[in-house]
């Protein structure tokens, strides 16, 4: 089964030409120069236009359009999104008999995977949460963010602009900080030292990069909760011992933690921009074409929404 989580962001509206004081997003004129028609002051007005026009978005060869969504009250939508590939040819093979078919998906033809969302706002609030489904990558929240500012522009509500943002939730933070296994350190410098490898000695500096890296083999690794509770209580500090006989300019370091076989990478000093996702694939209910039910991952991300509400805001 293809591993399957939960990310999640937050969605915020900034004006045009700042990424500073984000504006409410029940009321987006506010403070802003320019006033556009007052059907569109409120999030949900953008909201409703999107999810009625049913258009869609290419964008570095995937696409993404609405499959279908749902609203309950005022501040909360949920469905999923068609998101997939595009741009190359394939032909396609009968896998259970190990046949060519005379099936051919064309260039112009995506396969398309549905996408659970949920978004929840909050009145006189300036961000809303946003939890997408996930696999193997976070492509999926660049386009989606990327369709609703072509939306803006469509309309001419080009005053303000959406921005989808990483948001790690605390419950995730605190579970590694105390039960994580450090699996690997990694220490890296952007730039070459020249001045203590001779064999770069005729590259500039910024030609190259320097990595140090300490990993534990798999089932070796043990947990370290008073070393990690420094860390994520000081996320601005780098703790002496992790300092200790490294002789080149560092500056980054990179602790990469498991966790009952899901692994996940912090970045000393920036805890907080580790990536979201939360695994949930051995929860899923399978339907009869073997893909996760409807109903299982909202019931799933429905129960997630509630714990971050009441741990996070």
């Amino acid at each position: 089964m293809v591993k399957t989580s939960l990310s999640t962001y937050t969605i915020k509206a900034y004006p045009t030409n700042s990424d500073n004081n984000p504006l409410k997003l029940d009321n987006l004129n506010e403070h802003t120069l320019f006033y556009n028609t007052s059907q569109f002051n409120k999030i949900h007005d953008i909201l409703s236009i999107l999810f009625e026009k049913n258009n869609h978005i290419t964008h570095n060869n995937k696409y993404l359009s609405i499959h279908q969504h749902k609203q309950d009250g005022d501040n909360i939508y949920y469905g999923e999104l068609n998101y997939g590939p595009y741009g190359t040819e394939h032909e396609v093979v009968n896998a259970a008999h190990n046949e060519l078919t005379e099936i051919k998906i064309r260039k112009e033809d995506s396969v398309i995977t549905h996408y659970y969302f949920y978004m929840r706002f909050f009145n006189k609030s300036n961000y809303g949460l946003l939890i997408l489904e996930t696999k193997s990558n976070l492509g999926i929240k660049v386009i989606f963010e990327k369709w609703i500012n072509s939306l803006l522009e469509e309309i001419n509500c080009t005053h303000f602009k959406i921005k989808i943002e990483t948001f790690l939730p605390k419950e995730i933070v605190d579970k590694f900080s105390t039960e994580g296994h450090i699996r690997k350190i990694r220490y890296l410098s952007h730039k070459l030292p020249k001045d203590k490898i001779m064999l770069v000695n005729g590259y500039e500096p910024e030609e190259g990069y320097v990595e140090y890296i300490v990993n534990i083999k798999k089932g070796k690794s043990k947990p370290h909760p008073d070393f990690l509770k420094k860390i994520f209580s000081k996320e601005d500090e780098v703790p002496e011992e992790l300092m200790a006989n490294i002789n080149f300019p560092v500056e980054d370091i990179k602790l990469e933690l498991e966790l009952e076989d899901e692994k996940r990478t912090f970045t000393i000093g920036n805890i907080s921009k580790a990536k979201p996702m939360k695994n949930i694939s051995y929860v899923l209910e399978l339907g009869d074409d073997g893909h996760r039910t409807f109903e299982s991952i909202h019931n799933i991300a429905k129960k997630y929404a509630k714990d971050i509400l009441e741990s996070n805001f």
